[in-house]
């Protein structure tokens, strides 16, 4: 199971669609062999769940593993107005509201295209073809703290670097927002920004 870090993965799509009438954070994992929904969302009340012949073993990226054995059959799976009906397997894991796995590629001709974050699927009640444009996080570049302790615990390199863009201009005061706000105290009484030196202290 992939973590929200995740989300701007080389083989992942994340997006937001409608369960029950519900917005739901998706993930399209195509390295999931199934599809799943967190146990702790709110529509689960809702939700009639059997017992699976056999549990389906399930880590998380932290390394916690949970054997899950209740599936909902037939959830309304909502992309575009259109109802797709998902088996979806109770996780307790909260990274994602759903997760859609290869099981759900398969009955709907899934095609994803990792590079443009796209999954293209057909429609399940006509002939038509949906394209679903995944999202893109800002934060893409950044992971957590964990994530990369345990990147580097798997042998992967590390460093820290510092970068300072030499084709900037010297600050000035009108750069600082604050002395923007008010000119008629601060132009008064600085006429420039503090010269690099030692400070002495008493």
């Amino acid at each position: 199971m992939r973590h929200r870090h995740y989300q701007d993965g080389a083989d992942v799509v994340v997006g937001k669609f409608h369960l029950f009438g519900l917005c739901v954070v998706t993930l399209f994992d195509p390295g999931s062999t199934h599809s799943y929904v967190c146990s702790s969302f709110i529509f689960l009340e809702n939700m009639k769940s059997v017992r699976l012949d056999c549990g389906v073993l399930v880590k998380s990226p932290l390394g916690h593993q949970v054997v899950c054995n209740q599936i909902c059959r037939g959830c309304p799976f909502e992309i575009q107005k259109l109802v797709f009906p998902t088996n979806l397997i109770k996780m307790p894991f909260q990274d994602y509201d759903v997760i859609i796995g290869m099981d759900w590629f398969h009955r709907y001709h899934v095609v994803v295209d990792c590079m443009s974050k796209r999954v293209t699927s057909k429609a399940p009640t006509c002939s038509c073809i949906i394209i679903i444009q995944g999202e893109r996080s800002l934060t893409s570049n950044i992971i957590s703290a964990v994530v990369a302790r345990k990147m580097i615990s798997q042998g992967c390199e590390a460093y820290l670097a510092h970068v300072v863009d030499t084709h900037l201009e010297n600050p000035s005061l009108k750069d600082i927002q604050v002395v923007c706000k008010f000119p008629n105290v601060f132009l008064k009484i600085f006429l420039g920004c503090p010269q690099k030196g030692k400070l002495n202290f008493l």
